[in-house]
């Protein structure tokens, strides 16, 4: 006997969700989808507990679970988006684990419309953050699940509203995963990315992939090159500006609603900074100073690898960009290239904080232009290029105008062509002081000598027309002939500009006039007010002459209609200037309207005149700051000049300061050595002298006889001076008793000559050995 299903529709809301039973549950996520339909704020409140949706989405029942995900969707689609975005932190953890793993196909579907909606509340980046770490689960179900959540969700909001930032660290991962149905989802995720961020893609992901995988996703890329994806959903906010642009649409049929899915979305913004501050080489200061010309190129050949990334993280710069201007004026080519090369990697990878070291390498730049080598020349323009995107036209304006009047003919040739392409691809015209600045000089080139130079300011004064207009050139095309001004012509239509703000201006906005007019109340014009070809005689203009009628009422401010309306009543002719309003007879204007009419006038008359003061004021300021800043580079280089010849002179004086130490310092030890051979030698004389007197019985030496000077004792150690002496002493002693001596006197004498002869060897061997 089969027992009957009790009825549980008794039982609190809250009480039947959190039931042991799942078919109570089951009705209670079935009544929650009711209430909401019924917009029961009561019962509203109790279910948009947090903790209460995350166990009705976990719910154990895979038919109860499916439910409770369907009156999780009602509930954010429907409710008070202030309380679906208080559970999303704890609901969508829960959600992407429980259910998109799961083997029924309406709980996985509806679980992603669940993300969806969480998406479309505010900011898609925290349901996305909530996805990636399920990526790395072991679970290949809730892997695949997940890339099939974020593929949707680009594929329904696009890359422009959800950043493809977030997921490119893990997309080489993913590739790499044992399951072939995560690497399919994966695959999916890359074509889908594809299709918003174009070859971005490639540059970012394919390094870290294999070749095969490569091969694979560039076959599947060709496919796609035709398609172009649009953005399916919005987020609440895009829904609002969409409804608010229609209901502009609707009032002015002429303005087209913008739509977001079509931007463009930049590769820059995608990748992430790198710091090559610290990657440069230490000695990159004296390396690139060097007098040998393969150790500048070897130094720039390194720096050029560390600075090509595609985006560069923020720091200050300038000790790289100085070196780089200095490098710019080299006489090697390969340098000069090498450092044109740096420089657009530069300006591409830092962008708009290039523009702050603009004036370090701008004039450098459009001086070297003078190089014929057509390798050096293109390197040379493509880095003039990357400045000019990473700052704007004003910024290159002014020095580009000045080198426009250089003395070599290429340069000047180079440089107007530089500002050529920056005039075409100019988001904004030119100032009217920098047309002021540009004009004189671009009447040189046109009346120049050589063709080349000529043409090129052909081009510049036709583009520029193009993006100004002809009034204000008409006093500088006054200046030139018919043929010349021809030329400016045909340059003029064919040039393709970037700028279409000031053509719209002029063909959409209104002149004053007619806008002051617009303003004003239009009479009603009944049949006798009806403007007729043939115009009526006047009556008198006095108001002395005109005859008070009693039909008419005196007329009031409100109801009296503008001068325009009533001149073209009387001419049927517009008025466009304020000169011909000014002829009017205002017979209808009271005497205060008319002195505050003329208070206006003249306070409009010195606003603009003080507004051109003020225009001249930022004409010489501007002027000033570029000589100040031209000034202030000078004196820099100067300045380190002066510091490396300080330097060098340092240098030197300590290295004569070191040879003067080691001189002083062997003169010390001459003068002991001397000292000592002195002390040495007098020594030995002395003992000489006395071996003369006790041996050889000789007469003394006389006084004053040895010198205290080393030459005389040198001299005194010589044989010859010691015989002349010996024979002096025996020449100097009573000869004829030497005469009457017997044979044994000449014995002993000659015994005492050889024992003489003998030490005097000696001691000369003995001093030779000492001075070695």
């Amino acid at each position: 006997m089969d027992s009957e299903e009790p009825d549980y529709s008794s039982l609190p809301l809250k009480q039947r969700i959190l039931h042991k039973n799942w078919k109570c549950r089951l009705t209670a996520y079935e009544e929650i989808q009711k209430l909401i339909d019924q917009d029961d704020s009561k019962e509203i409140q109790i279910i948009s507990e947090p903790e209460l949706l995350r166990k009705i989405v976990t719910d154990s029942n895979v038919v109860a679970q499916e439910a409770g995900v369907a009156a999780l969707c009602k509930f954010i689609q429907f409710v008070d988006p202030s309380l679906s975005l208080r559970t999303r932190d704890v609901v969508v953890p829960s959600l992407i684990e429980k259910t998109l793993a799961s083997t029924r196909a309406g709980t996985k579907s509806k679980s992603i419309e669940a993300l969806e909606l969480y998406v479309e509340l505010e900011d898609p980046e925290p349901v996305v953050n909530h996805i990636l770490p399920f990526l790395q689960n072991r679970l290949p179900k809730l892997v695949a699940g997940s890339v099939e959540a974020l593929v949707t969700i680009y594929q329904d909001f696009g890359a422009v509203t959800v950043s493809p930032k977030l997921v490119f660290p893990s997309i080489p991962k993913l590739f790499s995963h044992a399951d072939k149905n995560v690497r399919a989802q994966v695959s999916s995720l890359s074509l889908v990315l594809y299709q918003w961020i174009g070859d971005a893609f490639k540059d970012i992901i394919f390094s870290e992939l294999k070749p095969i995988q490569q091969k694979d996703l560039t076959k599947a890329f060709e496919s796609l090159e035709s398609t172009k994806p649009v953005q399916k959903r919005f987020l609440r906010s895009q829904q609002a500006n969409q409804e608010s642009e229609n209901d502009v649409s609707m009032t002015e049929p002429d303005i087209e609603p913008v739509s977001d899915s079509s931007a463009k979305i930049d590769a820059y913004d995608l990748m992430e900074p790198q710091n090559i501050l610290s990657l440069l080489p230490s000695d990159l200061d004296s390396r690139a100073s060097s007098a040998k010309w393969k150790d500048r190129v070897e130094v720039l050949e390194e720096v050029q690898k560390v600075v090509a990334v595609p985006r560069m993280a923020s720091g200050d710069y300038t000790r790289l960009v100085r070196i780089l201007g200095k490098s710019l004026k080299d006489a090697n080519v390969q340098v000069v290239q090498l450092t044109a090369t740096i420089l657009f990697l530069l300006a591409k990878g830092l962008r708009g904080e290039f523009e702050q070291y603009l004036s370090l390498v701008l004039t450098p730049l459009l001086e070297r232009t003078k190089e014929k080598k057509p390798t050096v020349l293109v390197s040379l323009c493509d880095a003039l290029n990357a400045c000019f995107e990473s700052s704007s036209l004003s910024a290159v304006m002014e020095e580009t105008v000045l080198q426009m009047a250089n003395k070599t003919p290429q340069v000047k040739v180079e440089t107007t062509k530089f500002l050529i392409r920056c005039l075409k691809n100019s988001k904004t015209a030119p100032s009217p002081q920098h047309i002021d600045l540009l004009i004189p000089v671009a009447l040189k080139l046109v009346n120049d000598s050589q063709a080349p130079v000529r043409n090129a300011g052909f081009e510049v004064v036709g583009t520029l027309m193009k993006i100004v207009g002809p009034r204000p050139l008409n006093e500088f095309m006054d200046k030139i002939d018919d043929r010349k001004r021809k030329n400016i012509m045909e340059f003029c239509e064919t040039a393709e500009v970037s700028i279409t703000e000031t053509k719209k201006k002029q063909t959409t906005i209104p002149s004053s006039t007619t806008r002051a007019t617009d303003r004003r109340p239009k009479p009603s014009l009944g049949p006798t007010t009806k403007c007729s070809p043939v115009p009526s005689k006047r009556g008198p203009s006095s108001p002395l002459k005109r005859a008070p009628s009693s039909k008419q009422s005196p007329p009031s401010r409100r109801a009296i209609p503008s001068v325009a309306s009533r001149t073209n009543g009387l001419t049927n002719r517009s008025l466009t200037t304020a000169r011909s309003i000014s002829r009017v007879p205002d017979t209808n204007v009271s005497s205060a309207e008319r002195l505050e009419l003329e208070n206006l006038r003249k306070e409009k008359k010195q606003w603009e005149q003080e507004k051109e003061k003020y225009e001249w004021r930022q004409q010489e300021h501007q002027t000033e700051r570029v000589t100040l800043m031209k000034e202030i580079n000078n004196l820099q280089e100067k300045t380190k000049e002066l510091l490396n010849e300080e330097t060098d002179k340092t240098v030197i004086i300590k290295s004569k300061d070191t040879q003067i130490d080691r001189l002083q310092h062997d003169l010390d030890l001459a003068r002991e050595r001397i000292r000592d051979l002195e002390n040495e030698y007098k020594t030995e004389g002395n003992g000489r002298v006395n071996t003369f007197k006790s041996d050889a019985a000789l007469p003394a030496d006389p006084p004053g006889r040895f010198s205290p000077t080393l030459s005389d004792g040198v001299d005194r150690l010589s044989l010859d001076h010691a015989i002349s002496e010996h024979k002096e002493n025996l020449y100097g002693t009573d000869y004829s008793k030497l005469l009457d001596s017997s044979d044994e006197s000449w014995r002993r004498a000659a015994e005492v000559t050889f024992q003489l002869k003998a030490r005097i060897e000696k001691m000369k061997a003995r001093s030779k050995y000492s001075r070695v």
